[in-house]
């Protein structure tokens, strides 16, 4: 199966079922750092999903907090960058389109250990613009996000 982004552009991988352990494990020797169409081609065996954890039985108390407006480029470590002095942070979640997705919903959640922390966070944040600079490793380059919490 081919992992496409949309119709037209495919994401550059691609998962083969074999017949047996041992043709697979003869793809991997044979084909790994091959070349195919002058690209390097990596062959490894498929890594399982991470697990869901089971849904509690009882309701959880969560403390979120909801960040809107965000440019698409923000990612999670960025936003923990700029809740970095906020006491309390438990967890950072920033929504992905469904159909784009290196491109941010431009929405997070981000959740904390208690009621009084996340209503901190808000008053510190709520209205306020804030400008982040950051480099994304794998661009190489520096970006500068502007965006109002």
């Amino acid at each position: 199966a081919l992992s496409m982004h949309s119709s037209k552009k495919n994401r550059g991988l691609a998962f083969v079922t074999m017949g047996s352990e041992e043709e697979a494990l003869s793809a991997l020797k044979n084909l790994n750092l091959s070349t195919v169409n002058d690209r390097t081609i990596k062959v490894d065996f498929a890594k399982p999903k991470k697990k869901q954890p089971a849904v509690p039985s009882a309701p959880v108390e969560k403390n979120v907090v909801f960040v809107g407006n965000l440019t698409w480029r923000v990612r999670s470590r960025h936003l923990r960058e700029l809740f970095a002095s906020t006491p309390g942070v438990q967890s950072v979640e920033v929504i992905f389109h469904t159909t784009t997705p290196r491109r941010s919903a431009g929405y997070a959640f981000v959740s904390f250990s208690s009621k009084e922390e996340a209503e901190a966070a808000i008053s510190t944040f709520n209205g306020k613009v804030h400008y982040l600079k950051c480099c994304m490793s794998n661009i190489k380059r520096c970006c500068s996000l502007l965006f109002k919490l």
